[in-house]
């Protein structure tokens, strides 16, 4: 998953700034740092990302499939698709 990481940041100019959380009990493990991500990132690598962040902070973590929201719509494409569909400021 490193080289899908790679991609993401390789020659993309806009980022916005995102965090995770979780209202589920067993995931409060969920650090609350804010991340710079390129608006081109998908649902995939956001995914990985969450679940790198809470591998490096909980030692026994399983990879997950997360459902991720923004406001409350769920995220399916990219972040940039997703800004411009819905009209989110940045």
């Amino acid at each position: 998953m490193e080289e899908a990481s790679d991609e993401m940041v390789a020659g993309d100019v806009s980022h916005v700034q995102v965090s995770f959380f979780s209202e589920d009990e067993t995931l409060k493990v969920i650090p609350s740092a804010v991340f710079d991500v390129p608006v081109s990132a998908t649902y995939e690598n956001l995914n990985t990302l969450v679940n790198k962040t809470i591998a490096a902070a909980q030692e026994n973590w399983s990879e997950k499939r997360f459902e991720l929201l923004i406001g409350e719509t769920f995220v399916r494409s990219s972040l940039a698709e997703f800004i411009e569909e819905h009209n989110v400021d940045t």
